[in-house]
């Protein structure tokens, strides 16, 4: 008996040790095998619980739509409040780290993100495939969040807080005119029975696009439309062709 206690506190101590000191090089495997996953880590470093990565937008890193932010993204694995705690900071992008805490529970659990704001350039967008690798848009996207939390119970996600992305300065390798606009992309956590919303507004410029949107059992529904200002519709017709279907001097844009 005192021989398996020994060597069960022996296989303890070497789980522990080798936890404690796992490679960055484990994050960016397991990443790498997420289905659908678009965001890769590349020559990483450190630990799993503190390290450093190039990041890069794309199917792969090597595919030619790949985006690679410049700097580097830093991580730190803790505990807040008796609840693990990630602290993450992309340098080229944000001033602050933002941190992703999880609460774990029987039947219900929880993850918040720390309210904070970013900037990004908006050429990412292309390494997301069609249609914005034929967009190619360029400008920035300021992006911030307020009281973000999801809570999974019974199966279901329920979203809360608020995500403000800021489309400053757009342009499109589809028009001459540059830049085309700013917009605002909005996405609202619901209350009560209430399902997330999102909506979408014009800040300025002679690209229009407005449009309005929930979440359903089967996704994300969406409707809106895009028009351009009499003097420049010459300018953005290619654009707009790209954007939705066409009815006379707008164009439709829906979603699920």
């Amino acid at each position: 008996m005192m021989k398996f206690w020994a060597a069960l506190g022996a296989l303890i101590g070497a789980t522990i040790a080798v936890a404690a000191h796992a490679p960055a090089t484990w994050v960016a495997g397991v990443l790498a095998t997420v289905p659908g996953t678009r965001v890769q880590l590349v020559d990483a470093r450190g630990t799993l619980w503190q390290g450093d990565a190039r990041l890069v937008v794309g199917e792969g890193a090597r595919s030619p739509d790949a985006r690679a932010l410049p700097g580097r993204v830093t991580w730190s694995l803790g505990w807040s409040d008796g609840a693990p705690q990630l602290a993450l900071r992309v340098e080229c992008c944000m001033l602050v780290a933002q941190h992703v805490r999880w609460v774990p529970g029987w039947g219900v659990s929880s993850a918040s993100l720390s309210d904070g704001s970013s900037q990004w350039p908006a050429a990412v967008l292309s390494a997301l495939g069609a249609p914005w690798n034929t967009v190619q848009v360029e400008g920035a996207l300021r992006v911030q969040t307020r009281g973000v939390s999801v809570e999974w119970s019974d199966g279901r996600a329920r979203l809360a807080g608020q995500i403000v992305v800021d489309g400053l300065g757009m342009a499109s390798r589809l028009s001459t005119l540059r830049p085309v606009g700013s917009y605002r992309l909005t996405l609202a956590g619901g209350s009560g029975l209430s399902p997330p919303t999102v909506n979408l507004q014009t800040l300025e410029g002679p690209l229009r696009l407005e449009g309005r949107g929930e979440w359903k059992e089967t996704g994300w529904g969406f409707s809106g439309e895009a028009s351009a200002e009499p003097a420049s519709e010459s300018a953005l017709g290619n654009l707009l062709n790209m954007l939705g279907r066409r009815q006379g001097n707008k164009s439709l844009l829906s979603l699920g």
